[in-house]
């Protein structure tokens, strides 16, 4: 009997035990492919989210006050309600920028032209930091 034959025979006794190690490890790739995956939504619509567009609006629960308005970003605001004029936050390093002109992202970086067009026109958001 030659070597492969009995690696099979050898298989089909222990069928049982193989389906189950298979299950196992699909579902332990499946938890390992998972963590990038919810990395990356945390990133992209809660991290970096905060440059996609923002609408005056209403104070409810996603509204943020600046100056003597409220404004919401466009995914939290409710169906139907009036998106008029669109806003934008920009985050430069450690420093936001609110604007009402709507500038494109190339790639990871703005051009130098944009970024000196937001120093002339744009206003400085204070973040409070915790003690």
């Amino acid at each position: 009997m030659t070597t492969g034959k009995r690696l099979i025979r050898y298989a089909l006794n222990q069928k049982r035990m193989i389906i189950w190690a298979l299950l196992m490890l699909t579902i332990a790739v499946a938890a390992e492919l998972a963590g990038p995956f919810i990395a990356k939504h945390v990133i992209d619509r809660h991290l970096t989210g905060i440059e996609d567009p923002w609408y005056e609006s209403v104070e409810f629960g996603h509204s943020v006050a600046f100056g003597d308005s409220y404004y919401t970003r466009d995914v939290y605001l409710p169906d139907g309600a009036p998106r008029d004029e669109e806003v934008q936050i920009l985050q430069i390093g450690t420093r936001f920028f609110f604007t009402e002109t709507r500038f494109q992202r190339q790639g990871k970086e703005i051009t130098m032209m944009v970024h000196c067009q937001l120093s002339i026109i744009t206003r400085r958001i204070r973040v409070k930091r915790p003690s």
